[in-house]
C-alpha cells in the first residue's frame, strides 16, 4: 500500500470519509467547508496524501513533515473508509508514514487529540502510539499528545 498526492477529484472520496466519521466532523471540520478546513493547513506545509490498496481508495491522511513546535513529523489526520475500517489498514498507514520518517532521520512521530475524545485514543493506543502528554492550546482546550516511537 502506497500514497499517492491528493489531487481535487478526490475531494468527493474525502466527503465520504467525513460524513461517515461524525466525530471527526464534530471535531475538526466543524462548520467550515471542506475547502477553507483543508486550507487551513496550508502554512504547515504537509502532504494530504490518499492511500490505495490494490487501486481501492482506503483511507486519507494529513502529515506535516517538520511541525512548528519540535520540528518533528506529526500526523494530523487520518480518515479510513467505512467499509475497510478494523482491518489493519490505520496500522499499515501508520508503518508506512513511519518508514518515511526514518529516512529522514525522525526518531518518533507525534499526534494531539482532543483529550476527552477515548475512542481516538483507543484507536492511535491500536496503531501503536504512545501517550506522551498533556498540553493546552490557544484557546484552553486540553490535547493528549501521542507518539509513535520508531
Amino acid at each position: 500500500m502506497k500514497p499517492i498526492e491528493m489531487a481535487p477529484h478526490h475531494l468527493d472520496f474525502f466527503t465520504i470519509l467525513i460524513e461517515d466519521s461524525p466525530l471527526w466532523k464534530e471535531n475538526e471540520l466543524k462548520d467550515l467547508s471542506l475547502d477553507a478546513y483543508m486550507h487551513g493547513y496550508t502554512s504547515l506545509q504537509g502532504d494530504w496524501q490518499v492511500w490505495l490498496d490494490k487501486g481501492i481508495l482506503i483511507g486519507i491522511t494529513f502529515t506535516v513533515n517538520k511541525a512548528p513546535s519540535n520540528n518533528k513529523m506529526w500526523l494530523g489526520t487520518i480518515l479510513i473508509a467505512k467499509e475497510h475500517r478494523n482491518k489493519g489498514f490505520a496500522r499499515r498507514i501508520i508503518k508506512e508514514l513511519a518508514i518515511k520518517a526514518l529516512s529522514k532521520g525522525d526518531e518518533a512521530i507525534f499526534c494531539g487529540i482532543p483529550i476527552e475524545i477515548n475512542e481516538w485514543s483507543m484507536f492511535l493506543g491500536n496503531c501503536g502510539f504512545e501517550q506522551f502528554k498533556i498540553e493546552k492550546d490557544k484557546t484552553g482546550q486540553n490535547y493528549l499528545v501521542f507518539v509513535y516511537p520508531l
